[in-house]
């Protein structure tokens, strides 16, 4: 089958424009979109979906298709000519299928005779003519006799810039988090990897979550805790709320401990002092433990 963008490959590609998008969406198995124009403006539809003009462009160029850092097709296959029509189009449409590229802070320019090696960093956010245009350490300006060691030294700056803003990010999240009032998870059950637990405290400043593992509990007839952070313990929170139905979200029970645990495997005589030790005398309770724990978990007095 001949591609109709072929059969007129004389005419521009904008006079060829649905004849191109119905090659584009038929080879990425979408023929289901139909294609009509109103007046002068392009419309696309698709059941009760409708793009105008150039929002269909934006959608198969956003949503539809996949793009890598050099603005080639990646995650399927499309015949190069349909392709470079479709890309030819999507430009003169104004929505650019290459990614935007952005100056980087740091950059290699070519020195004048007044300095000693050719080549020197530019700093980017300096205006031109401003003291600070180019880079330097204690007031002396960094050159270099080759182009290679000044890009790879403008590279190290770029990524060091760019880890610092990481860090500032992550530290902004972090105290987001210590600011929030967590008083509302005490006393809140959460599952994970298939244990209960009960929420019993959050540390103010280190954000620690301190856990009751119930299951242990319920099947030992002591407690221990597990300790995870407030991030990690919300998101796991938000996410079991979501697939809550809907006559469950009324009301979530805050404990669901059975009043009447099972006996406990130590002798009911053993002192709180000497009851670690009674513990791992018991093989019963200490089999108990490694296979519920491996052993990694501390263990709390009743």
């Amino acid at each position: 089958m001949v591609c109709a963008c072929r059969r007129s490959k004389k005419m521009s590609v904008a006079d060829r424009e649905i004849d191109i998008l119905r090659d584009v969406l038929s080879q990425m198995k979408m023929d289901d979109i139909g294609l009509s124009y109103v007046g002068d403006e392009l419309v696309a539809r698709d059941g009760g979906n409708e793009w105008r003009g150039t929002a269909f462009y934006h959608f198969l160029v956003d949503e539809a298709m996949s793009f890598d850092g050099n603005g080639e097709l990646v995650g399927m296959v499309m015949d190069a000519e349909v392709l470079a029509d479709f890309k030819e189009l999507a430009e003169q449409k104004g929505v650019s299928v290459a990614p935007i590229q952005t100056t980087p802070r740091y950059t290699v320019e070519q020195t004048s005779d007044a300095f000693a090696d050719p080549f020197i960093i530019r700093d980017n956010t300096v205006p031109e003519g401003r003291d600070g245009q180019y880079y330097d350490v204690d007031g002396i300006y960094q050159t270099f006799e080759t182009e290679e060691e000044a890009q790879e030294y403008a590279d190290t700056l770029n990524s060091a810039e760019h880890i610092v803003k990481l860090f500032a990010s992550k530290d902004a999240e972090r105290e987001a988090e210590q600011k929030q009032d967590n008083s509302d998870l005490i006393g809140k059950e959460i599952t994970i990897d298939n244990r209960r637990y009960v929420i019993e405290s959050v540390g103010k400043i280190s954000g620690d979550v301190s856990m009751r593992d119930i299951t242990f509990q319920n099947n030992v007839g002591f407690p221990i805790n597990r300790v995870e952070k407030i991030g990690y313990i919300r998101r796991l929170l938000e996410q079991a709320e979501k697939e809550l139905p809907p006559e469950e979200k009324q009301k979530l029970p805050q404990s669901r401990l059975r009043q009447n645990p099972l006996p406990l495997l130590f002798p009911l005589t053993a002192t709180i002092t000497a009851l670690p030790m009674t513990l791992f005398r018991c093989w019963r309770c200490k089999r108990e433990i490694q296979k519920q724990h491996g052993g990694g978990q501390s263990l709390a007095r009743p």
